[in-house]
């Protein structure tokens, strides 16, 4: 929460792992017996699993982009609702016994079902935006950054799947208590320890994939569908390449489109045009090519071993250079330099 680096998506990551945990509560303090000490403890207001979808959705948005919440901040009421029903049903209905013969007649078989049911759904809709925004994502930083793959969300699939997961195995338990709802902590346990443990995986596993802060869709000027052609666009591209062949920019690992247009004395858009329309390709597949035509030259002259040629092309690491060097040449740099050689 207080990393330094993506402060605000941060923040509804860590949000939405200490609501995980808050979830848990009932599993823990249940199998340590504490129902049976204090039994009017029935109906805490513990569960929060449908706030947790929707925030991890809300990191990714904010990671991503620089859009305001808007509409989407609905996505929490179910999670607040649910909430509150629990609260109420806490402090107003009484002992514990009041409270599980409430449980036994209504909670257990009508309202548990439909909060497992609206649980799966939510996980389900923030799942779908999750991936959407990915691929808007995606096709953006093939727009406007050299090094695209260093920023691909794709870990943020890894996230849902974990998710996916977790909320199978919570699923597969909400069935058995359905089924029996005399089971007790014990029986219980095993699959609330599985949960547990994707959470704790899930955790470690966003801390270790943010290190620094991403580029965002709507920080820049959109290019309009079907721009008026008062220039030469191929001309403009090929002067457009001519200065970045010349400066070497291509070279720098983390050229964007924002600095080569800073660089020109331009904005964006112009680069953009001039490289949809002059050129016809993407900021990215323009900079790797010409990053992959340096690789070939050093490879041809053996100036080192191919990492430090990976290095030397613009390329952050030697994994990124043979993928993208076997995309555009259409084959690895160890077949390109056997034919070659």
């Amino acid at each position: 929460m207080f990393r330094q680096s993506e402060r605000r998506a941060n923040t509804f990551l860590a949000l939405a792992l200490i609501l995980s945990v808050w979830s848990m509560g009932p599993q823990i303090i249940g199998f340590a017996n504490a129902y049976s000490v204090w039994p009017g403890l029935t109906f805490f207001p513990f569960n929060a699993e449908l706030l947790i979808p929707p925030l991890i959705y809300f990191h990714a948005q904010a990671l991503m982009t620089k859009a305001r919440l808007g509409w989407r901040k609905y996505l929490l009421i179910p999670g607040i609702i649910t909430m509150g029903y629990y609260l109420i049903a806490f402090l107003f209905l009484g002992d514990y016994q009041d409270k599980w013969a409430f449980s036994r007649t209504v909670h257990a078989p009508f309202i548990e079902p439909i909060t497992i049911l609206t649980t799966l759904i939510m996980a389900m809709i923030c799942l779908w935006l999750t991936v959407s925004l990915i691929w808007r994502y995606r096709t953006f930083l093939k727009e406007t950054e050299s090094a695209a793959r260093d920023f691909d969300p794709i870990w943020l699939i890894w996230v849902f799947s974990l998710l996916g997961l977790a909320a199978l195995v919570w699923l597969s338990l909400g069935l058995i208590s359905l089924l029996n709802p005399d089971i007790s902590y014990v029986a219980a346990y095993p699959f609330q320890l599985i949960v547990m443990t994707l959470f704790a995986a899930l955790g470690f596993f966003a801390i270790t994939r943010i290190n620094e802060a991403f580029p965002k869709i709507g920080t820049d000027e959109k290019v309009p569908a079907n721009p008026a052609p008062e220039k030469d666009w191929q001309q403009e591209g090929e002067i457009l390449k001519h200065k970045v062949l010349t400066n070497s920019w291509h070279l720098e690992p983390r050229l964007s489109i924002r600095d080569v247009a800073s660089r020109m004395g331009t904005n964006d858009t112009y680069i953009s045009r001039a490289l949809n329309l002059g050129i016809g390709q993407s900021f990215n597949r323009f900079i790797n090519e010409m990053r992959v035509e340096h690789a070939k030259g050093m490879i041809k002259e053996n100036k080192g071993n191919f990492l430090s040629i990976a290095m030397n092309s613009g390329f952050n690491s030697k994994a990124t250079f043979n993928r993208v060097f076997r995309d555009i040449a259409g084959e690895t740099p160890s077949a390109f330099k056997k034919r070659t050689s």
